[in-house]
């Protein structure tokens, strides 16, 4: 569709999660999102503006992703005509009246929602596995074919994943699955019973994605044929604990946590008053992504240009230089009371500033500002038609 933004105009801006239902599994959903798009189009406003919708760990956050492109089942509209092998008696199951309306509270209760959907979505895949027509398959073979450069790596994570009862952090995992190409092995040596148990968990995973990306498409689609612009949102970083991370480790720097700078007018939280807001993603060595044009981040803005015809890009000023830290948030409370220099003896001489170098002098802000703009130059050529939003909320330096 043509630019919305060449005028003066008006949009929304909500998270999919907060675009609730009468009986819905107790969160907003990609058809609640095509209603969404509907009451725009009836106001005319022309921009639909979303958070990030790819899959959350632990803590939910969609600024703290699992993986860059996987996009999350709980966003998903569990119903028949949305999900094929899905059943009106698997919703009478496990989503009856009751549970909906246990789920109906104003709060989302995250845990409990997830493992609906999913409890859903593997009924639905297992009856699809019997009763798809040759369409369907053709369909969901094709998508996994397209998509392999990240879906190889991301199924394993996540069936690891599951065997780990949740917990994401890959680097405390047995010591045969802490990287994609180890893990690989560690399936392929499995006893025959156990491979095909693993071979089946990733075909699932493949399957929901299936269904996340043809849920998405028809959203943007819907919104397309209202005139309305769906903008999407691309987070600077990804958790350190992300099927990214760990099946691309040398794509990351985990020695330094990507924040924010102290913010001493701000009382609520002392580390931030102290130190500033460390958000633990790892930073990036470019020169490494440099060396592969770009991929991983080509790809990552190629698959959001699937689902939004636009997008924003959440902490632009981390591709000029980033606030960073020499220790994890796991970290924090150690560091709080300590002086610069207790500090200094913690981390091998290290305290927290703004990486690759700061803005201290004329000719760093120089490099900053040309690293900055080959990497935006890069993303909008990624991009194609697409608009791409920079967000720069922070210390925003003069070049910028």
């Amino acid at each position: 569709m043509s630019s919305p933004f060449s005028d003066r105009i008006a949009g929304l801006l909500v998270p999919a999660f907060a675009l609730r239902e009468t009986g819905d599994l107790g969160i907003g959903d990609t058809v609640s999102v095509r209603a969404a798009i509907d009451f725009c189009a009836a106001q005319k406003f022309k921009v639909l503006q979303l958070l990030p919708i790819n899959e959350t760990g632990g803590d939910n956050s969609p600024y703290n992703a699992i993986s860059s492109v996987s996009l999350d089942p709980v966003l998903l509209r569990l119903s028949p005509e949305e999900v094929p092998g899905l059943l009106t008696e698997h919703l009478d199951a496990l989503a009856h009246r009751e549970i909906r309306e246990e789920l109906s509270g104003p709060a989302v209760d995250y845990a409990r929602v997830k493992r609906l959907k999913l409890d859903l979505l593997r009924l639905a895949f297992t009856h699809f596995g019997k009763t798809a027509k040759s369409k369907e398959k053709k369909a969901l073979a094709e998508f996994e074919s397209e998509n392999a450069a990240w879906l190889t790596s991301y199924t394993l994570f996540r069936t690891l994943l599951d065997r780990h009862h949740g917990d994401s952090r890959w680097p405390i995992w047995d010591t045969a699955v802490r990287n994609a190409i180890d893990a690989e092995a560690w399936a392929a040596a499995l006893p025959a019973s156990e491979r095909e148990e693993v071979a089946e968990l990733r075909a699932f995973y493949t399957f929901v994605q299936w269904i996340a990306y043809t849920q998405w498409g028809r959203t943007k689609a819907h919104a397309s044929t209202c005139g309305v612009s769906l903008l999407g949102d691309i987070p600077f970083g990804v958790s350190r604990y992300s099927a990214d991370v760990w099946a691309r480790q040398e794509l990351f720097d985990l020695k330094w946590s990507g924040g924010a700078p102290p913010e001493k007018f701000f009382q609520g939280d002392p580390f931030t008053s102290k130190w500033g807001q460390n958000w633990g993603i790892p930073l990036y060595p470019w020169d490494t992504h440099r060396e592969e044009d770009f991929a991983w981040w080509r790809q990552r803005v190629t698959q959001t240009c699937q689902i939004f015809h636009s997008f924003r890009i959440d902490h632009v000023l981390g591709f000029f230089r980033v606030y960073s830290f020499p220790w994890t948030p796991e970290r924090n409370g150690e560091f709080l009371p300590l002086s610069e220099e207790e500090a200094r003896k913690q981390t091998g001489g290290h305290l927290p500033g703004f990486l690759p170098r700061p803005d201290d002098t004329a000719d760093d802000a120089q490099l900053n500002a040309a690293d900055g703009c080959e990497l935006l130059m890069m993303i909008q050529e990624a991009a194609g038609d697409a608009i791409v939003v920079a967000e720069d909320l922070g210390v925003v330096p003069d070049y910028v």
